[in-house]
This record gives C-alpha cells, structure tokens and sequence, in this order.
C-alpha cells in the first residue's frame, strides 16, 4: 500500500510501475505525474481520484502531457472512480486494461487522450466541449468507420488515429493544426477533409493509406507538407489557390494519381 502525498510537485516516470499495489487513492494536489507510473501494476484493481482532480492540461503541441500512460497494461485493473469534472484525460492513461469496466465517464473534458473502447460505435460523436485530441488516443482503433469530431476542437495530436479502421474523416474547420502521422497507416480510410482553420497539412498525416481516394483541401490551407506518401489508390486532388507552396515527397508513390 502507498500513499500519495499532497505536498509533491512532481513525480518522476515509472516511479510505481510494476509494483504490487491493489488500491489507489490519488489526492487532488497540483502535482506534475510521470509518464507510466503506476504501468504495469499487475495486481491493481480500483483507482479513486479524490473529488476536484485534475491534471495539468498540456499546451497544444506538447510532446509530454501530464499522467501519460500512467496506468497502461495494468491488466486487473477494474474500477475508476473518476471526479465528476474533469478537464483533463492524459493521452493513453487506460490504454491496454482490459478488465476496466466499471466508471462513470466525467464531464467537462477539453483535452481527451484516452476513450473508452465499451463508448466506441460504428459512427462514434465525440463529445462537444473537447479542444484537443491527444497522441495515440486511438491508434489501432478497430470497429469504427468515422468519428464525429467537436465542432470546437483546435488540435489532434500525432498518431491520434494512427492505424485506425476509419474509413472516412471530416476535420471540422476549427482546427487549427493537426500533428505528424495523425492518420498514418489507415488502410480503410477512403476520403478525408481538412479543416480551413488550418495553415498546413501534416507531415505524413495520410502516410500509407492505401485506399485513400478523396482529399478536400479547403481554401485558406498554404502549404501541402508530405502529408500523402504512398496513397496507392489516390486519383485526384484539388488545390485551392490559398496554397503557397508544396513540400517534398507531398504525393510521392501515389502511383493511381493523374
């Protein structure tokens, strides 16, 4: 048993990580918390944040968000008693615990770096309030043609859906900026829409989608980066006059493309 004291400012990664902890109780303190430090925590089975937590909301473009993975392969981890608000869900904090089922998802999310496999459908409508999407919140994703983005949301970190079965993809023009590999490697994926908020298009954003075969890109995009490496089966793309420039190896290998 171990407990959290309130004074910390910081903990370090992996401090618990493959411990024998079975219950957890984390206190509301304003505390930096370490990537993977409770990982791998094989005999964990309850975690209760205390009523007011929150961590530490990641700028955008941040490579290190607060609580990452924190809590990832812990494997009898069942029950999450979250606070009922809470702004912040660090990128993959529950990724890879299968026996989670018990929790009442909080409100108020504007930062969302893990989902819930049991919430996904085949047209899953993210919840209106998030601002950002975090690194790798669904790579590998399985089960799901499209998501319905936020109308207000800003950024979607790299390799959000990295991999992912979505097989359509309209970025609502809110966002402001879409990191690198975000939609790399989504085999299924057959039509994508950038947003008009947006300056320039990710560096290998559509890298390896083999079925790609639609890309609207809006007025008020500049640059076209190497966002489309080795679509395979992309046949046509319109650039809007607001394109300045367009980088190296933007449509290399897209062989189908005339």
């Amino acid at each position: 048993e171990v407990e959290i004291p309130e004074w910390i400012e910081y903990w370090g990664g992996s401090v618990f990580a493959g411990t024998g902890l079975e219950e957890l109780f984390l206190p509301n303190a304003d505390t930096y918390w370490g990537s993977h430090l409770f990982a791998e925590c094989d005999e964990l089975k309850k975690v209760t944040f205390e009523k007011g937590f929150d961590f530490q909301r990641p700028e955008f473009g941040d490579w290190y968000c607060s609580g990452e993975f924190m809590f990832i392969a812990c494997d009898k981890l069942e029950e999450v008693v979250f606070p009922k608000k809470m702004e912040t869900m660090p990128d993959g904090i529950f990724q890879e615990c299968p026996s989670l089922t018990k929790y009442t998802w909080p409100k108020g999310i504007r930062h969302l770096g893990w989902y819930p496999e049991c919430r996904l459908e085949k047209v899953t409508c993210l919840p209106e309030g998030i601002e950002s999407i975090g690194s790798w919140c669904f790579n590998g994703c399985k089960g799901v043609d499209e998501f319905i983005l936020p109308s207000g949301l800003k950024w979607i970190g790299s390799y959000a859906f990295y991999q992912s079965e979505i097989k359509r993809m309209i970025i609502p023009d809110s966002v402001e900026d879409i990191d690198k590999i975000a939609f790399f490697g989504c085999q299924k994926l057959k039509k994508i829409k950038f947003s008009s908020g947006m300056k320039d298009t990710p560096y290998d954003g559509c890298g390896g989608c083999g079925n790609l075969k639609t890309v609207i890109i809006p007025e008020g995009v500049e640059k076209i980066g190497s966002t489309f490496s080795n679509c395979g089966r992309l046949e046509s793309v319109v650039l809007p006059e607001s394109v300045k420039e367009v980088g190296e190896h933007a449509f290399i290998r897209c062989k189908n493309l005339k």
